[in-house]
């Protein structure tokens, strides 16, 4: 499963070998997250369905992404959010 649940002191213990995590953070508000699109430098594409909300009682999501030594060119996030939220995306 391409999503690990996250943990507020940022540990990565279910990052396999050879992958690396981005992590999604709530900074306002409430989002229903659909999917994570991430196209890479190379041209290639991974897509994360999530179907999870982002909110103060979940603030945090990982998703881990395909190694391979690649860059990450962009990623989005398709879903809705309520009025004024934010979220923070960290790719480590």
């Amino acid at each position: 499963m391409p999503i690990v649940g996250g943990s507020a002191d940022g540990r990565r213990g279910g990052v396999p070998r050879g992958s690396f995590a981005s992590t999604l953070q709530t900074a306002a508000g409430a989002s229903q997250i659909q999917r994570i699109v991430v196209r890479f430098k190379d041209g290639t594409t991974q897509v994360v369905r999530a179907q999870r909300m982002l909110d103060a009682r979940n603030p945090i999501m990982e998703v881990i992404l395909e190694g391979n030594r690649r860059r990450i060119d962009s990623i989005r996030i398709v879903g809705s959010s309520r009025r004024n939220a934010a979220i923070q995306v960290f790719a480590i």
